[in-house]
């Protein structure tokens, strides 16, 4: 599952990249809106896709003979020595670099959010209401394009 989040994630970005430097500035909103709902429905299916190539399997009794000389020379203590240093070697960090990643990233936007949040917050108090029926319209001093929230 965890692999499939990744290639999707990737799939976004790719997407979101293109779109940011090559769509962002031009006046079809047509296609605009065609290529991110179609950016979306791709990035969670492209991951679906495998790729399967078959190799000859190497013949057991091959396998033996090279390794039964390589463990018949050591002794039974340089034998578990062995097995410790390549258990050592075996270690993969990918994981452990991919929660990471994953943990800095959701802080990191979690940060931005609260910043944000905290901003529109500080606006709402700070300049003039109106209040018709259940919309509140906050009523600003400089000139911003107009927005909303929930």
């Amino acid at each position: 599952m965890l692999i499939y989040v990744l290639k999707s994630s990737f799939c976004l970005a790719a997407f979101f990249i293109f779109y940011k430097f090559i769509l962002e500035k031009q006046n079809m909103h047509i296609v605009k809106r065609t290529f991110l709902i179609l950016s979306l429905v791709l990035s969670f299916s492209i991951p679906l896709i495998t790729f399967t190539s078959y190799l000859e399997a190497v013949p057991e009794i091959e396998v033996q003979s090279l390794v039964a000389p390589l463990v018949q020379d050591y002794s039974l203590s340089q034998h578990t020595d062995l097995i410790e240093y390549t258990a050592k070697i075996e270690t993969n960090y990918t994981d452990l670099f991919l929660k990471f990643s994953y943990l800095l990233g959701a802080l990191l936007l979690g940060f931005y959010f609260i910043k944000n949040l905290s901003e529109i917050i500080f606006k709402i108090k700070k300049n003039k209401k109106i209040k018709t029926n259940r919309i509140t319209t906050v009523l600003l001093k400089i000139t911003t394009t107009p927005h909303t929230f929930f």
